[in-house]
């Protein structure tokens, strides 16, 4: 009989813990798609705000990456928008685009650490989620620091390893010219 009751006590738990992870799926997918649409209709900073209620309702990683991934997307729009901006008429814009550039590079890296961590996994369609996002990451490396570089130029440097290693891996020959 008690054997019975622990796992009767073990089944409601993985009950549960099932349901409050379908719950954050789901919430996470529908911000998700709503930043998705954001970003589409040029709405750079509600998609900005839709990824990071996004990624503040779970922290599984294999969520996160895409998350991150659109992120650094709508960062870097936002960035280059506050940069023409701020070529042409205040420094604030400037500082602004500063501040999307940084927050973009901060993001690939942790996409980089994330991959890292998860590289050995067994199951296949996580070495393919893996395999996609570092050659997308690589590429949104290279434009985040180059874009940085902008605002910082001390970031020069980091700017050409991170092209350097996006070109090593690219294999469409117009994109590497």
């Amino acid at each position: 009989k008690r054997q019975w009751e622990e796992y009767e006590k073990k089944l409601a738990e993985v009950i549960a813990k099932n349901k409050e992870n379908e719950r954050k799926y789901v919430e996470t997918k529908k911000l998700l798609d709503e930043g998705v649409i954001a970003f589409k209709q040029k709405n750079n900073k509600l998609a900005l705000v839709k990824f990071n209620e996004a990624l503040s309702v779970d922290d599984y990683w294999v969520q996160h990456v895409p998350l991150l991934t659109n992120k650094v997307l709508t960062l870097l729009q936002l960035g280059v928008e506050s940069y023409n901006l701020g070529i042409r008429t205040n420094k604030r814009s400037l500082t602004a685009a500063h501040g999307y550039f940084k927050e973009a590079v901060d993001c690939v890296e942790k996409i980089a650490i994330l991959l890292e961590q998860n590289k050995d996994s067994e199951e296949p369609e996580i070495q393919k989620l893996i395999s996609d996002y570092h050659y997308q990451n690589l590429r949104n490396r290279g434009e985040s620091y180059r874009l940085f570089s902008l605002t910082d130029p001390l970031q020069i440097p980091t700017a050409i390893s991170a092209l350097e290693s996006y070109i090593a891996v690219e294999t469409n020959k117009d994109l590497k010219e």
